[in-house]
């Protein structure tokens, strides 16, 4: 190849180079928008794991989180369940029958033999039990519920209902759990708790009423005065 060929074809390289850049630019993308905007392989569908992490958020505690379930109580008039909130200071106790609402805390069932309760505040519903907070069944949360843990086994005998009411009637009172309160804040958690048995009727707890309490129970009518002339003479 001559000098002059040589140059021609370095040329033709340089003038290749050059315009194939411009042509690439001249058929641009855009001439396929309106295919593309027929939509001609169907919608486009957002990607849905990119759509979960925008609405996954902090997962607020269950209201029961502070609640202490601490008796459970049955009659011929119905199940009552008292629990404590012990995350108010002082703690506050509540003592409810099944339908009734505090501090906008329904109970909505309990179980005497299980020892669990089902309270309900607003849209949640969660188990609380006298076993602790690793026994509760949650309502949104999958656990079981008492139904499905009373089936019991395969030949296992089940008791009659004269049984189980015999049972319960022998055991009306179950504190088988104490607030965990230490010092002179459980001893006052324990006096109102004691104070609030008196006034709704219920059997007491096996501890002594304080002159203190004595005194508040008579100015309130719910225990009669003491009359010192029935008193043995010291």
């Amino acid at each position: 190849m001559n000098r002059r060929s040589y140059i021609l074809a370095v040329l033709v390289v340089l003038a290749t180079v050059t315009v194939a850049p411009a042509a690439l630019q001249q058929f641009a993308f855009d001439r396929y928008q309106p295919i593309l905007d027929r939509q001609p392989f169907g919608e486009v569908q957002p990607d849905p794991s990119a759509t979960a992490q925008k609405l996954t958020g902090p997962v607020a505690p269950p209201f029961t989180k502070d609640l202490t379930m601490c008796a459970i109580t049955e009659d011929d008039s119905g199940i009552q369940v008292g629990f404590v909130n012990v995350a108010m200071k002082p703690p506050k106790s509540y003592f409810l029958r099944i339908g009734e609402m505090e501090d906008f805390i329904e109970l909505v069932d309990a179980d005497y033999i299980e020892e669990m309760a089902l309270l309900r505040k607003g849209e949640e519903e969660h188990w609380i039990s006298m076993a602790g907070p690793g026994m509760s069944a949650s309502g949104g949360g999958g656990g079981s519920s008492p139904a499905s843990s009373r089936s019991g086994t395969p030949g296992q005998k089940q008791l009659s209902y004269k049984e189980r009411l015999a049972q319960r009637r022998a055991a009306r009172v179950r504190t088988v759990k104490k607030p965990e309160l230490e010092g002179e804040e459980l001893e006052k958690h324990l006096q109102d708790y004691q104070m609030d048995l008196i006034r709704k009727g219920m059997p007491p707890l096996p501890m002594e009423l304080t002159p203190e309490m004595d005194a508040q129970l008579v100015e309130e009518g719910v225990l009669p005065p003491v009359d010192d002339t029935a008193l043995p003479a010291q």
